[in-house]
């Protein structure tokens, strides 16, 4: 079994989330609530262990988006 916790919004939630045990973290990239920005997720990204892999979640988005994100933020898997 794997674990994602999604709608991580910043470093020290992604971190708490990733010490307690989740698998994946997920980040939205649409337009919801909690969304963020390419430069936040890359932070985020950049913040976890090798270990924990990272999802980009996107919501009637552009394929070039979709791509341009996943390339710039460095995130491990895409969720539509």
């Amino acid at each position: 079994m794997k674990v994602k916790i999604c709608g991580i919004t910043n470093v020290s939630d992604a971190l708490a989330a990733e010490m307690f045990g989740a698998d994946i973290i997920g980040m939205v990239f649409s337009k919801s609530p909690r969304e963020i920005g390419v430069k936040t997720g890359k932070k985020i990204v950049s913040a976890l262990s090798p270990f924990t892999m990272t999802a980009g979640v996107f919501a009637d988005e552009k394929p070039g988006k979709v791509i341009s994100v996943f390339n710039s933020a460095g995130i491990d898997i895409i969720q539509l």
